[in-house]
């Protein structure tokens, strides 16, 4: 039996989805078209993390494993007998080479994209990989595992609003490369893949399609602008590449400080940062710099290196000396960043123990929901029960049971 495409609009209730014809008049006029979700591109030039993680798990693939079917431990258990048949992550295929888009008339430069394979480790079987009804999460580093569930968090928020019912604002934005292919500009990559998994990457979905490359390009840096950001790296970069893209189109500083969003005195300080390639180059090899050393303080170290600036090597190396020398654990001093000013601690912050904290209830509800994991874990707690003689309803009863014995104790 043919499968039904679902084709989900965004426009006020009750009304249908408007599509747009194939002149280019009607492209050109912003309105509306219909393709098919994988037709719909992730933009290299989107700085954040998670769209470097993004792998794309088609239904023929689910399907043929029954992903959708498996537990979690399950769908790692036989990772290498599906992880071949999904596509490798669109930004590294970019960056390699390995794809037939040509997206220069759109002004994604190379030069311009974030390798995040130069900052954290990644294997070839590892990513945050979703489909329709399925997600699943295979990465080692720490850092990217934490960046990727708070991704799919938010996907998952928007999912179950999707799936309630509710219709979402706006249509992702794109930018028409060629036939049926699009590239997504701001405000699109976590509701494609919300769509994705709700509907499937072979659905067909209402996209708006941008005027002009320029409209477009500016829509994604001031999207990376904002505070969803995942890294204060992250946020800087992006905050280059857009101050880049003014400078290039003539823009004024006032102008430039209003798309940066930032205040006069924030502007002038952070704009030292921002117009010198060499800094960021410098932070991009070893982002950890801003962990230990404000922006504001940056700022100052340049203007005490103006000197130098003639010979890029000399400054280059005394800029990253004169950073190695500020980090000096043995100097307390305030550490500003960005908007904020916070006092340097040497033990773990108030936001990181949340975050882990978060991280282990996001685990813990996992197992309860599994029944496989829930099973394991009662035999781990209760070793001398027999878990087959008791109902899932007295399981979870005296599992209930031990936890308040233990916020009791406490």
């Amino acid at each position: 039996m043919k499968r039904q495409i679902t084709r989900r609009s965004f426009d006020s209730i009750g009304k249908e989805p408007t599509v747009a014809d194939t002149t280019r008049r009607r492209f050109k006029s912003n309105k509306s078209t219909t393709t098919v979700l994988n037709n719909v591109l992730f933009n290299p030039l989107n700085s954040r993390i998670a769209t470097s993680l993004l792998r794309r798990v088609n239904d023929s693939v689910i399907n043929k494993f029954k992903l959708n079917e498996l537990s979690e431990t399950a769908a790692l258990k036989c990772i290498d007998n599906w992880v071949g048949e999904v596509p490798a992550n669109e930004v590294f295929s970019f960056i390699d080479g390995d794809t037939t888009e040509d997206f220069t008339s759109f002004g994604v430069d190379k030069s311009l994209v974030q390798d995040i394979r130069e900052l954290y480790p990644l294997g070839s079987d590892e990513g945050l990989f979703i489909g329709k009804d399925f997600s699943l999460i295979n990465i080692k580093d720490e850092k990217l595992n934490e960046i990727a569930n708070a991704f799919l968090d938010s996907v998952i928020r928007v999912c179950e609003n999707v799936k309630a019912g509710s219709l979402l604002q706006d249509k992702i934005k794109t930018m028409h490369i060629r036939g049926q292919k699009y590239l997504i500009t701001g405000g699109g990559h976590r509701r494609a893949v919300a769509l994705a998994y709700v509907d499937g990457w072979q659905s067909s979905q209402d996209i708006e399609v941008e005027a002009t490359a320029e409209t477009s390009l500016l829509d994604l840096y001031t999207e990376n602008n904002s505070k969803e950001s995942e890294s204060k790296f992250e946020r800087l970069l992006a905050q280059h590449r857009l101050y880049s893209f003014l400078k290039a189109k003539g823009a004024t500083a006032d102008e430039m400080r209003a798309k940066l969003q930032l205040s006069r005195s924030w502007y002038f300080k952070l704009i030292k940062i921002l117009k010198r390639p060499v800094v960021i180059e410098l932070i991009k090899k070893n982002p950890s710099i801003l962990d230990s050393v404000g922006l504001e303080s940056i700022s100052k170290i340049i203007d005490s290196l103006s000197e130098l600036e003639h010979d890029e090597a000399k400054f280059t190396q005394a800029l990253e000396q004169s950073l190695s020398d500020f980090r000096a654990p043995v100097r307390e001093e305030t550490v500003e960043v960005s908007y904020e000013t916070s006092t340097a601690k040497p033990s773990a912050s108030k936001a990181t123990i949340e975050k882990s904290v978060k991280k282990t209830n996001q685990l813990f509800s996992k197992v309860l929901k599994e029944q496989t994991s829930f099973s394991a874990l009662f035999e781990l707690i209760f070793p001398n029960e027999n878990a087959s003689t008791l109902s899932q309803e007295q399981q979870h009863e005296m599992l209930r049971s031990k936890l308040e014995s233990l916020i009791t104790k406490s």
